[in-house]
């Protein structure tokens, strides 16, 4: 007697395997996993969603498009760097903030250097036009 063969596509396979990593953890990146969080496909975004299920109340916690092979680690390194119960609300917002002034600080560079570039060219346009005049 044969026994049915269960052929999984491509996205329930990768779905399995980040469950798996959700719940159980992935130690070399230092996230010990979390009995609570489900991983679930929404058809209508095109995503994976993470949920906590911890209480009656369900909440999204992290969300990927489904577009190519989802990081496991990027995702759970996420999860780890967002977890409560490891570090305190206030070491989170903290690293947020630092990471805010950063991003704030780049794009201000970018931003001067875009002006500089941009009055190198209305110097030069002024200077051809009226020319040298002490």
């Amino acid at each position: 007697m044969l026994k049915p063969v269960r052929y999984l596509s491509q996205r329930q396979e990768q779905g399995e395997e980040i469950q798996r990593r959700l719940k159980y953890g992935i130690p070399e990146i230092g996230w010990r996993g979390d009995n609570h969080l489900s991983l679930y496909l929404n058809k209508i975004t095109n995503e994976w969603e993470v949920w906590d299920e911890l209480n009656d109340r369900p909440h999204l916690v992290a969300r990927k498009p489904v577009d190519g092979k989802l990081d496991i680690h990027s995702l759970c390194s996420h999860l780890r760097d967002h977890d409560f119960r490891v570090q305190s609300i206030d070491d989170i917002v903290a690293r947020m903030d630092r990471k805010n002034d950063q991003l704030e600080k780049d794009r201000d560079a970018v931003q001067f250097d875009q002006m500089a570039e941009a009055m190198d060219k209305v110097y030069w346009g002024i200077n051809k036009d009226v020319g040298h005049h002490y």
